[in-house]
């Protein structure tokens, strides 16, 4: 860090140099770390000598902080970092990303003056926790706070009064007062407080009274942590929405936030995937769902609850009145999961969005689902992505957007639908008066079912979101779907990567961009369009005033057709990869 005075000692200009690690990985698996140096400077502005040498105080104390956690003794597998216990790569990166993000309005406090922007850049290359006593914490925050009589409503990674301190992985909520008084969200995800962290929120939980969202996800706060949670939540009555994801809770941490819900009656959102409770924790759940009178949205992916796991859950369903949405993708659903699935559906009339994606589910499996499917008025969202029901299925489910008028959003996403799957969900296109997002990618529609699909939306008029990725649908198909863009003027985005529609279906498709007035995202990564194909697009957003974001990633495209891509929508104000 240095500084320079100009002689009347008013204005100062400063200079930071910062050091970021970043981890590559070798073709032979093994990772390497390398430090890359960068500055930023920091515009003038009029201080005095005695701010100016708080402020290098306080920059001085955050870089010795940073070099500190990255010194790094046995890179890369399990490093350790001062104050923060062992962290893998991929950690450390993310918490360069999540910790110091308040400090530009801290200091903007210090120097009573408004921060420039390439600060706050500088703040997000950086992140790191400050290390602060309470005394002085209390002195920059709640001083302030009071003579702003400013409300506080959020504390998270890029809030000042996040009065937080993380050491020796431990979370001080300095001010409870503070926190009854007018906190409404708390968001200290990625931030590893471990299980003593995680008590110290809890114990908070139990007489807060304003908060409405609590975000502890990628907090390893372990089965302990979550004990600890759950035994707040019997008694605190204002959470509404609870993140905690990623925390390798267990079956007993699922058990005991099971039965808390039994009692408490606030929290609606509960998101706990990828934490390994088991069929022990979804059977707790189940019994929770059969008196619980509150929860809307519960998401159990990639929690191994397997077959008779998601068995107890969907039994609970057939009698809950209350839950909106579930998720139970990854979590070994099996042929007996799926029979009880199918008969929840019949019965559930409260259910609107349900997730079931990547659990191997066949043919058979995914024809009885359909026609649950259709005899169920109220489900609008399904995700069944990453399964195999092949085309008897995707023909299945088809028949039941006919029939059942209800499905707004439906993903098929690698479900080997192949051609006739595609065809026959176009002629479902063409009926349907309420599906607004389908996603069909990498399913091999190929250019007939392309072709048939652009045939179905131009008479459609609800589709608004659409993805034909990676379906290999070519340059006839490419062509078609230009021509029913230009007709359609309810579609607003359009993935259409791996598709290898060259120049001709490019140029058919720019051609469809000066009179279309819909469209907003398009996508055609990785399509071979050629120079020739990306110029006729660029010309066609000159005319276009619809299109806020366009993909040309991947396509061969000369530099100077790169420069010219990037020109257009920068004076156009449209997101342009190249």
């Amino acid at each position: 860090v240095s500084s320079e005075p100009n002689t009347k000692g008013k204005r100062t200009k400063i200079l930071i140099r910062f050091g970021i690690l970043k981890m590559s990985t070798r073709r032979s698996g093994r990772r390497s770390w390398r430090a890359s140096l960068d500055s930023v400077t920091i515009p003038s502005f009029e201080i005095s000598d005695e701010q100016r040498e708080k402020f290098l105080h306080e920059i001085e104390a955050i870089i010795a902080r940073a070099e500190r956690i990255l010194s790094v003794a046995d890179c890369p597998d399990a490093t350790r970092f001062s104050g923060i216990g062992h962290l893998s790569g991929e950690e450390l990166l993310d918490s360069i990303k999540k910790r110091l993000a308040f400090l530009e309005e801290e200091l903007k406090y210090i120097l009573n003056v408004p921060l420039k922007s390439s600060l706050l850049k500088l703040i997000d290359c950086l992140g790191f926790v400050k290390d602060l006593d309470h005394q002085e914490i209390n002195e920059l925050t709640l001083y302030e706070f009071e003579n702003s009589q400013k409300v506080v409503k959020s504390l998270n990674s890029s809030c000042p009064w996040r009065n937080t301190l993380l050491k020796n992985n431990k979370v001080s909520i300095i001010r409870g007062s503070m926190m009854t008084r007018a906190l409404l969200c708390l968001d200290l995800s990625g931030v590893p407080i471990r299980n003593i962290g995680a008590t110290d929120v809890a114990k908070e939980l139990r007489c807060n009274q304003t908060l409405r969202t609590v975000n502890l996800s990628w907090t390893a706060m372990g089965t302990e942590g979550a004990i600890a949670l759950a035994k707040a939540l019997k008694t605190n009555s204002t959470v509404q929405t609870l993140y905690l994801h990623w925390n390798d809770i267990g079956p007993k941490g699922g058990i005991a936030l099971a039965e808390a819900f039994m009692i408490n009656s606030s929290v609606q959102t509960l998101d706990i995937h990828y934490n390994e409770v088991g069929y022990r924790g979804a059977k707790a759940f189940a019994k929770t769902l059969h008196s619980n009178r509150r929860l809307q949205n519960l998401n159990l992916h990639h929690n191994k609850l397997g077959q008779r796991g998601v068995i107890a859950i969907a039994n609970a369903l057939k009698v809950n009145q209350t839950l909106r949405k579930i998720n139970l993708a990854s979590n070994g659903i099996g042929e007996a999961g799926i029979q009880v699935l199918t008969e929840m559906l019949r019965m559930n009339k409260n259910l609107e969005a349900i997730n079931i994606s990547h659990n191997d589910i066949k043919m058979p499996m995914g024809v009885k689902l359909a026609e649950a499917l259709a005899q169920n008025p109220v489900i609008k969202h399904l995700v069944l992505s990453d399964n195999s029901i092949g085309p008897k299925g995707c023909i299945a489910f088809a028949e039941a957007i006919k029939v059942g008028g209800s499905l707004e959003s439906l993903d098929l996403a690698k479900n080997k639908v192949i051609q006739k799957g595609g065809i026959a969900l176009a002629e479902a296109i063409r009926c349907s008066d309420s599906l607004k997002d389908l996603n069909l990618e990498d399913n091999a529609i190929r250019r007939s079912g392309g072709e048939a699909i652009a045939e179905a939306l131009k008479v459609n008029h609800s589709l608004q979101t659409l993805n034909l990725s990676a379906n290999n649908i070519g340059q006839v198909g490419g062509e078609a779907l230009a021509e029913c863009l230009k007709k359609n003027e309810t579609v607003k985005n359009v993935k259409f990567s791996y598709n290898w529609i060259q120049k001709s279906g490019a140029i058919a498709i720019a051609q469809a961009l000066r009179v279309n007035h819909s469209i907003e995202t398009l996508d055609l990564y990785r399509n071979k369009i050629g120079d020739d194909g990306a110029v006729a697009l660029v010309v066609a957003l000159k005319f276009n005033h619809s299109v806020k974001s366009m993909n040309f990633g991947s396509n061969g495209l000369a530099q100077d057709i790169k420069e010219e891509i990037r020109r257009i929508g920068g004076t156009k104000k449209i997101e342009c990869v190249v």
